[in-house]
């Protein structure tokens, strides 16, 4: 440790003060070393209590600038996990947020994955947008993240469907592939008009794939309904196209 932070440390380990642990760790996280673990561990013995509650949105911080430079052992990612699911959405959003500084250095964990991936479902916009900061750099993502990404197309958040589209260009490569994904899980059948036109926007710039998918949604098992849903939108894009 520098000397400044391991006498601060000295001061605040014991404090009742929210105000100057939470000052402490600010400061921690702009200087964090890999020899501040202890001071990491130290913290965490605390969360459970009354006084953690008021600090654990800082040492989720800290624990994520620690993680961009330093591989973390797998103790503190399931402390992290733990955070996510016992917290309000701030912590959430910072926990989600700390995942993405790990895994710059470092490959990510299947369950954490999940948690990201699951995140986009959540009902705050600040913890999807982390959540597809994240996916938008990782070079595999799972049909999940894929599921609930097309699940929530629906947005009216420009910075989120900036993501999003980087997403499905990176992972979804032809019209077969973005029909195996409506097709998994029955997910067709619970879009709506509006997410399956920002589907089709997304995803086509050229009247024979779009034809091609097409093609593809006639000859599926799927109910007629949702069959004639896709089928509206994608002639309706498809006049837009041959229009241009």
């Amino acid at each position: 440790m520098t000397r400044l932070i391991t006498d601060w440390f000295e001061e605040v380990k014991d404090s009742e003060s929210s105000e100057d642990i939470n000052e402490f760790l600010i400061a921690l996280g702009r200087e964090i070393e890999d020899s501040h673990r202890n001071v990491i561990h130290h913290f965490i013995k605390k969360i459970k209590t009354p006084l953690g509650e008021s600090f654990k949105l800082n040492l989720v911080y800290v624990i994520g600038e620690l993680g961009k430079k330093v591989p973390l052992e797998e103790a503190l990612i399931t402390i992290l996990i733990e955070i996510y699911y016992q917290s309000d959405r701030w912590i959430r959003n910072e926990t989600i947020q700390a995942f993405g500084k790990i895994y710059q250095i470092e490959p990510p964990l299947p369950k954490v994955m999940e948690i990201v991936a699951r995140a986009l479902m959540d009902e705050y916009p600040s913890i999807k947008l982390s959540s597809a900061k994240i996916l938008a750099n990782m070079a595999e993502i799972s049909p999940l993240a894929l599921r609930n990404i097309l699940r929530t197309i629906d947005t009216h958040d420009k910075d989120l469907m900036r993501y999003y589209k980087k997403i499905i260009f990176n992972h979804l490569h032809t019209e077969h592939d973005l029909f195996y994904i409506l097709d998994s899980e029955n997910l067709y059948a619970i879009l709506k008009p509006r997410s399956i036109r920002n589907i089709i926007m997304t995803f086509f710039d050229n009247v024979l794939p779009l034809k091609s998918f097409g093609a593809l949604i006639d000859h599926s098992t799927w109910e007629m309904e949702q069959k004639e849903l896709f089928q509206k939108e994608i002639n309706d894009f498809m006049r837009a196209l041959v229009s241009l």
